[in-house]
């Protein structure tokens, strides 16, 4: 319906009806205006404060890559079917886990268990409530067994983030407050941010713990995912990414640990990453806001307060008014957008920067755009090439003889992968 109503009214503004009520879509042309408009008049949820500094947790989460991914990865001297799915979701939750309440306690199955279960239970607790009308959720909220399973998640959540900063903040009084205040663990910085009074409320902390992780673990997940697919749907590029992977280290050394600025040197990596996200984005829509006042476009259309806008992220991603052969995989398309010289500026630079996967542009919504774009998603880019380095130095892949790409189903606004999907790996053979 979607893609139906963005080739009838190109360029146009127009309305769709959503289980959430009805729901103004917003072409590319209208977004740079509506981007900075503050919250009193077009609401977002608050984003996440961007606590994480990658550069600091990187070694660490190296370090944890080396630990699990031999738990989930195994040696496949022949063709091996397996669902990558089911084998990114707990590694990331590791690597995560690491990042946000330290080594210490980051291999606690509890806690693994936790993350893991809280974003599953969110997701289907919302769209359950989204079948019914808005008035009567907080009551049937109540009766969804989802909700339970995410309360029990919220208290054990505090039990273990207490017990991460009482270990940091260590009682007998070997750490003071200010060295924990220099620590490299999200949990840390989270702390220091808070006001006196929530320092030690670790039912908070543990909820905004849990907030983090299903933020990031599914969402890396489900690409890390959809990049397998491409490695196996176009094996052709594996060669390709692999020698970009070989140059890079060669160039530092081969022992040399993996740092934010060599992993940002993976240009093609970075390329494939993206054409990815390009073909299958995990939403239908970008850019939800709520129009508290109203707001005059300029073409004069009207936005009306209460109202709910959202821009047509499917419908942009496979236009071909933006991108030469939309519906083609070119897994090297930003690569070389890349290093295009931009056509209003003399700087190559304007490119350079406007095609990475992190970039956020009119047209490139993925992260959404604006002040609340993803501000994870420099971290969760970081995390991703780490492990996709490990995959590609390892294995090949190619689909199960008969079958195409495993699928998607459209839920709401949101795009779920099918349960069971299957490629077939197997350790890489040099020539």
């Amino acid at each position: 319906m979607l893609l139906e109503a963005y080739e009838k009214f190109p360029g146009q503004v127009f309305q769709i009806w959503t289980s959430e009520g009805p729901e103004i879509i917003i072409p590319p042309a209208f977004i740079d205006e509506l981007k900075s408009l503050p919250d009193t008049v077009l609401s977002a949820t608050a984003g996440m404060v961007e606590v994480i500094s990658t550069g600091k947790v990187l070694p660490g989460m190296i370090e944890e890559l080396d630990f699990v991914f031999p738990q989930q990865f195994e040696s496949y001297p022949d063709w091996t079917p397996i669902e990558p799915h089911s084998k990114f979701t707990p590694l990331i939750s590791s690597l995560t886990a690491r990042v946000f309440i330290g080594p210490t306690l980051c291999r606690l199955p509890s806690w693994l268990q936790t993350i893991e279960s809280y974003s599953k239970d969110v997701f289907i607790a919302s769209s359950i409530l989204k079948i019914f009308p808005p008035f009567s959720r907080s009551v049937l909220k109540n009766l969804i067994p989802q909700i339970w399973n995410i309360r029990r998640h919220n208290r054990a959540a505090a039990k273990i983030v207490e017990e991460a900063v009482k270990d940091a903040l260590n009682q007998n009084g070997e750490e003071s407050e200010s060295d924990f205040e220099n620590s490299k663990y999200t949990t840390h910085s989270i702390w220091e941010l808070l006001p006196n009074d929530l320092k030690r409320d670790y039912d908070f902390q543990g909820r905004g713990q849990l907030g983090l992780a299903a933020a990031s673990i599914h969402t890396t997940s489900r690409l890390l995912t959809h990049v397998v697919y491409s490695l196996a749907q176009y094996p052709e590029y594996a060669p390709i990414l692999r020698k970009e992977i070989e140059e890079i280290k060669s160039g530092v050394g081969d022992d040399a640990e993996w740092t934010v600025e060599t992993l940002g040197r993976l240009k093609k990596l970075d390329s494939f990453m993206k054409e990815t996200m390009r073909m299958y984005a995990e939403g239908v829509t970008s850019f939800r806001r709520k129009v508290l006042t109203p707001i005059t476009l300029s073409n004069g259309l009207i936005l009306p307060p209460g109202s709910y806008i959202s821009t047509p992220l499917c419908a942009i991603s496979i236009s071909p008014e933006i991108y030469p052969s939309p519906t083609a995989f070119d897994g090297l398309r930003f690569f070389n957008l890349r290093n295009t010289p931009s056509k209003t500026n003399s700087s190559s630079s304007i490119n350079t920067n406007r095609h990475q996967l992190t970039s956020i542009t009119s047209t490139s919504l993925a992260f959404g755009i604006g002040k609340h774009a993803c501000p994870g998603r420099f971290f969760a880019a970081v995390e991703a090439k780490l492990v996709l380095v490990s995959v590609l130095e390892r294995y090949e892949f190619m689909l199960k003889d008969g079958e195409g790409r495993p699928g998607e189903v459209v839920f709401n606004s949101l795009k779920v992968l099918k349960r069971g999907g299957v490629v077939v790996v197997r350790d890489l053979r040099r020539v």
